[in-house]
């Protein structure tokens, strides 16, 4: 079986969460939410799902970053929008 890389696993529980969404903290301390080892940069992932065409919320609480899916299809890179629809 391929190892999933940390992008996939962010992404399968933003997709889990729904509008719950998740926290960057959901994924540092046990138990990290999909049950794998801790993702410290998280804020990198999403990032790397923006540039796949993802639509991406951020909700700031804090120091605390939740980010929240748009269930619609990825999109283009689109340069007008070089913040990935933030």
């Amino acid at each position: 079986m391929a190892r999933r890389t940390q992008t996939d696993r962010v992404h399968d529980a933003l997709r889990r969460a729904g509008r719950r969404g998740v926290r960057t903290t959901d994924f540092i301390g046990a138990p990290v939410v999909d049950g794998g080892p801790p993702i410290l940069r998280v804020a990198s992932r999403v990032a790397e799902l923006r540039a796949a065409g993802h639509r991406i919320e951020t909700r700031r609480a804090g120091a605390v970053a939740r980010y929240v899916l748009d269930p619609g299809p990825p999109r283009l890179f689109d340069p007008a929008d070089p913040e990935g629809g933030r």
